[in-house]
């Protein structure tokens, strides 16, 4: 099914259960017969928005003659006056056939007798539904549009629900004017009208049950931007305990910002207003405050042109923050993976040709004066071949297949051994705070030191002034499927968190990027390779890498490393 014509189906069901509520609490307030004639024709032709609307009941059941009994448009002179036989107009076609049917343009009409009155009117388009009552049918319900109009299925089922409804009521009221039936006589039309009840019942809790199962999240939005009704999906998808406890919010409540709340009306109302589809990408807050990715389809419920405005908007939403991730995890895998195509391919001949190009570097300097004035140049080549070497062995890195590492780590040991702090700008001040009872990382310790070591030589970068770096570890369980890319069961989340000048948001999905950097290429830490190799140790490891950041408080990148299920007790000295 096209998409638009799922957002047109979820759309009929949640108007089309206001108008059957609607319907059938006004036939329920009277049950004087000429006021149920009245209300039948006067509510059916608004809620499917018909230029006339006529009921009809057979009066004679062999001779199919049906009576117009109530109209709303047509003249009232032809109320108990205007009949129609067998084969005339298509109120003889559906109780014929004893099920809804409609004409697009009766100027192309063959199927039955075109009575003149659709030629004096020029009534183009027209539907009609048999009443019925227990499989018995009780008259016909028509509705006529001046316009050439197709009736959706949607239409249809309605159309039949409220004619069956306006039976029931005409029979409730004829009941009640008919007092001289036999007691036998009224309990079987009431087991009849039970039956039907029932039947209708369970038509309305059909399009209850689909509003209420619909995979996506459903709002019904009414003037003022607050929730009339939403389904338990949107309650889901936004962590809220049930839909009730939604019902009369405001929208802002679901936006980031109010700021972010005004721009979304400012750029979309306006096509909502003339009865547009809005398709769109947004990100919106969950309950807890946490950012949530979704995609959103609204229109007006009402369908007219303009549409009325009073009946709200119908919203549908799905979380798209899974899928938005993996697909970002993919293109990082395939860039990654187009590194190492291109490493293996050339990194080796390359160290062979570094090595040639040293070695010979190193006997032009032992068959020179140390004082002779070619040895200062051939000092900044060999700088530059060693650079070369290790750009090489960075680039290496990407070619590896690992499989799940067999070592481990405790985070306490790694920084006492290697004293990370050492090579942080004499302004910058490293903090630990790592949990009590720390469980070792699942990982070989060359491959954590050069996780660590590059994002602290990253956040030092950022703090060239002078400031703080904290550094912390904790463990953590995490659920199947609650982090893209990563099974269930324990991990060690490590955070390293600088108070620094903070990353452009616009290039925040960049930063892992091969070879994309802030710096300037001549500068030594220029290469752009780091985070590229910290998101491939981790990835190879079975681990996660994310980052927020923000000019005013820093960066923080996140990790998760699987745990090697011991516990750290004693930290190390």
């Amino acid at each position: 099914m096209k998409k638009e014509n799922r957002e047109n189906n979820e759309f009929t069901i949640v108007s089309a259960l206001n108008q059957i509520e609607l319907f059938s609490t006004q036939l329920a307030s009277t049950t004087e017969l000429e006021e149920v004639y009245t209300l039948t024709t006067s509510l059916t032709r608004e809620i499917l928005h018909l230029d006339y609307s006529t009921l009809l009941l057979l009066e004679d059941k062999e001779e199919q003659k049906l009576l117009l009994k109530a109209t709303d448009g047509f003249s009232q002179e032809m109320v108990n006056t205007f009949v129609l036989h067998e084969g005339q107009g298509l109120p003889s076609l559906a109780l014929e056939n004893g099920q809804v049917e409609t004409v697009v343009d009766f100027h192309l009409e063959d199927r039955f007798e075109v009575t003149s009155l659709m030629g004096e009117l020029d009534i183009r388009s027209a539907i009609a539904a048999p009443m019925m009552i227990a499989n018995r049918i009780f008259g016909v319900l028509i509705g006529h549009s001046l316009q050439k109009r197709k009736f959706s299925t949607e239409e249809q089922q309605i159309y039949q629900v409220l004619a069956n409804h306006a039976a029931i009521a005409i029979a409730n009221a004829s009941l009640i004017d008919s007092l001289y039936m036999s007691e036998q006589t009224r309990i079987r039309k009431i087991e009849e009208l039970e039956q039907e009840k029932e039947k209708n019942v369970a038509l309305t809790n059909e399009f209850e049950s689909i509003f209420s199962t619909i995979v996506s999240g459903v709002i019904l939005m009414r003037k003022g931007r607050y929730l009339a009704r939403c389904n338990d999906k949107l309650a889901e998808i936004f962590g809220y305990e049930s839909a009730q406890s939604m019902h009369g919010m405001s929208t802002l409540e679901l936006h980031l910002s109010e700021e972010k709340y005004r721009e979304f009306g400012r750029k979309y109302y306006a096509k909502l207003t003339v009865g547009q589809v809005v398709q769109t990408e947004y990100t919106l807050k969950r309950k807890d405050g946490s950012p949530i990715l979704c995609r959103l389809s609204g229109r007006a419920v009402d369908q007219s042109e303009p549409p009325d405005l009073d009946k709200g908007f119908v919203w549908l939403v799905d979380d798209i923050t899974r899928s938005n991730t993996l697909e970002k995890e993919i293109l990082q895998a395939r860039k990654l993976e187009s590194i190492g195509i291109m490493a293996g391919g050339i990194g080796h001949d390359f160290n062979n040709i570094l090595s040639a190009i040293m070695g010979n570097l190193s006997l032009a300097k032992r068959f020179l004066e140390q004082d002779h004035p070619l040895q200062e140049m051939l000092d900044s080549a060999e700088e530059a071949a060693n650079r070369a070497k290790d750009l090489t062995a960075k680039l290496l890195l990407f070619t590896r297949r690992e499989g799940r590492s067999v070592g481990k780590i405790w985070l306490q040991e790694l920084f006492a051994e290697y004293k990370f702090e050492q090579m942080l700008g004499e302004k910058t001040t490293l903090q630990l705070d790592f949990q009590d009872g720390l469980a070792a990382v699942k990982i070989m310790p060359d491959h954590l030191k050069a996780i660590i070591q590059n994002l602290l030589v990253n956040a030092d970068s950022s703090t060239e002034g002078g400031g703080r770096i904290i550094v912390s570890g904790e463990n953590i369980e995490i659920p199947d499927d609650e982090v893209p890319g990563l099974s269930g069961g324990n991990y060690i989340k490590i955070e390293v968190a600088d108070n620094g000048s903070g990353i452009d948001t616009d290039i925040l999905e960049n930063i892992f990027d091969p070879y994309f950097t802030t710096k300037t290429r001549s500068s030594s830490w220029g290469s752009g390779l780091g985070l590229a190799i910290v998101h491939s140790i981790v990835k190879k490891n079975h681990g996660s890498i994310s980052v927020r950041s923000d000019k005013q408080e820093g960066t923080v990148f996140t990790l998760l490393l699987p745990a090697a299920g011991e516990r750290f007790d004693k930290v190390a000295s």
